[in-house]
Parts: C-alpha cells; structure tokens; sequence
C-alpha cells in the first residue's frame, strides 16, 4: 500500500491490505509446515530402513496435500491400480486352479 492510498484511499483499502497479509502470512505458515511434515515422512522413512530394518517404510509417492480435482484425480488412480492388481490375483489363481484340475484329469487318464 503506497502512502497516498493510505492517507488519501477509502478506510475499506487499509483494512483489505492488512486481510491480505495475513492470509498470505497463514498461507506461508501452512506451507512451511506441509514443507517440515514431508522432511518429518522423508526422515522417518530413511530411519526405519536403516536402524529397524523395516523395508516396508516408504517415502510417500504422492503429494499428501491436494486439490479437490487432483484429490479426484489420485482416487481415480487408486482405483484402477486396485484393480489391476485383484485382476492379476484372480488371474494366478485362475492359473493355480487349470493346473490342479489339469493334474487330477491326467491322474484319472492313467486309471
């Protein structure tokens, strides 16, 4: 705010100048905090790998704050990777299941 905007501009100018400094104060405070609880993630990710053995501890590989839209985004991706994945479950049991029933067929051929 220039001084001429503050002496010679309307009392509402003032008052949302001091609004959009503390919303961009509490922006900056959430984004250093987002900032220190991936440091905490990445730190406590290394640290179970390395003293615990823990080889199950990741980084995340997403973001862990979103957008509605990304946030849609990332459970339309959730949801196809899951399905995938039970598609490749059911397809080894399907595969498990032929061969035991192929394996009794031949048991019963030689009967």
């Amino acid at each position: 705010m220039t001084a001429d905007e503050f002496w010679h501009g309307p009392l509402d100018l003032a008052r949302a100048y001091r609004e959009a400094a503390r919303i961009r104060a509490d922006n900056r405070y959430t984004a250093e905090w987002r900032e220190g609880l991936y440091v905490y993630s990445a730190l406590g990710a290394v640290l179970a790998r390395t003293l615990c053995g823990d080889k199950n501890a990741e980084y995340p590989d997403a973001p862990l704050f979103s957008t509605p839209e990304t946030a849609a985004r990332r459970e339309e991706e959730r949801q196809r990777r899951r399905a995938i994945e039970m598609r490749d479950r059911f397809e080894q049991v399907a595969k498990r299941l032929n061969k035991a029933i192929r394996d009794r067929q031949g048991e019963n051929a030689g009967d």
